[in-house]
């Protein structure tokens, strides 16, 4: 996956230059690609940076603290803040838990598990799309297992996040973290390359659904870097 994460840091240059430190080994172990953005003064921190939507993570050295503020989005056009501290420098474990885990900073599929009956717990990230078969649906994984539940798929998409799981065509719904690229066949059709590299179709009736859903769940700043259409 690729990422561009936008951080502005406030503080002394010898604290930001601790506090990079501490950051970039976490951020590149998960593949999260960054920037960082220095601000000497408050004034300037406030009116470069945290009015400007493309940054998710503000990052201020005070007090020998580290202060942070995340920019949350609950849907396309609502954003919020979290604020929140952590010791100076940041701790793996702290930077793991209160930064890393954030889906807002990671754009990873946000954590849940979908239970069948042989109490096999799948987690929702792992899943890159079902269909039915035959009045049962079948699961697809990302690492090419599959699993059958003796369910129609209109009830296991009632069980899953219908945020990240929608449909594309019939009988087939996707996760919309696990997506690729877009190939363009023809006027009508087009189809959906997973992670994998597995493909499935996206029916022109349901591209405007799959496209807002995907909008509303992955970050803004990621959205291009990950998602391409292509002509065939």
């Amino acid at each position: 996956m690729i990422f561009m994460l936008k951080i502005a840091l406030y503080g002394r240059l010898k604290d930001q230059k601790i506090i990079r430190d501490a950051l970039t080994s976490p951020l590149m172990e998960n593949n999260i690609s960054f920037e960082f953005y220095d601000a000497s003064n408050s004034p300037e921190f406030i009116k470069s940076y945290l009015f400007d939507n493309d940054f998710r993570l503000f990052i201020a050295c005070i007090d020998n603290m580290t202060s942070y503020i995340i920019r949350s989005y609950s849907d396309a056009n609502d954003s919020h803040l979290i604020f929140g501290s952590m010791s100076f420098p940041p701790t793996p474990d702290e930077i793991k838990e209160k930064l890393l885990k954030n889906h807002d900073l990671s754009g990873t599929c946000p954590h849940g598990e979908y239970i069948i009956k042989t109490k096999l717990k799948i987690r929702h990230e792992d899943i890159e799309y079902i269909n039915a078969e035959n009045g049962k649906t079948i699961i697809h994984l990302k690492n090419g297992d599959t699993e059958t539940v003796s369910k129609r798929m209109s009830n296991v998409a009632n069980e899953l996040n219908g945020k990240h799981f929608v449909r594309c065509s019939n009988g087939y719904m996707v996760n919309v973290f696990n997506v690729r690229k877009i190939h363009k066949v023809s006027k009508d059709t087009s189809k959906i390359e997973l992670v994998s590299g597995a493909e499935i179709p996206l029916a022109r009736s349901y591209t405007n659904v799959f496209f807002e859903a995907y909008s509303l769940s992955i970050p803004e700043f990621d959205r291009l870097a990950r998602l391409k259409m292509l002509d065939e």
